[in-house]
């Protein structure tokens, strides 16, 4: 997996590189999302651009960041990054009785 760093018209430091669904679990992503995605990532977001070229690994910094304005900001961080895509929302207190409330 080719990875990149580069710096952003306001000298924002971006990680990139390409992701591709682990095989056979495919059909768990979105149809858009199955034959893989770039991914941006900086200290403070992380974005998806599906539809990328080939070639993006021997692209300028500008021609990179164009790219980066086409993607989408990501809802969630991977576990592999430290956040879990769901948490479980904490358990609700049992009254007296022992039911939930």
């Amino acid at each position: 997996m080719p990875e990149r760093t580069f710096h952003d018209s306001q000298d924002t430091e971006w990680l990139v590189y390409d992701c591709k669904p682990a095989a056979g679990l495919e059909r768990g992503f979105a149809p858009e999302m199955q034959t893989g995605w770039l991914c941006f990532q900086s200290e403070a977001e992380k974005r998806r651009l599906v539809n990328y070229p080939a070639e993006w690994n021997h692209y300028s910094s500008r021609q990179l960041e164009m790219l980066l304005r086409e993607a989408v900001v990501a809802s969630w961080v991977s576990p592999a990054a430290g956040t879990p895509k769901y948490v479980e929302p904490p358990a609700e207190e049992a009254n007296k009785d022992g039911k939930e409330r």
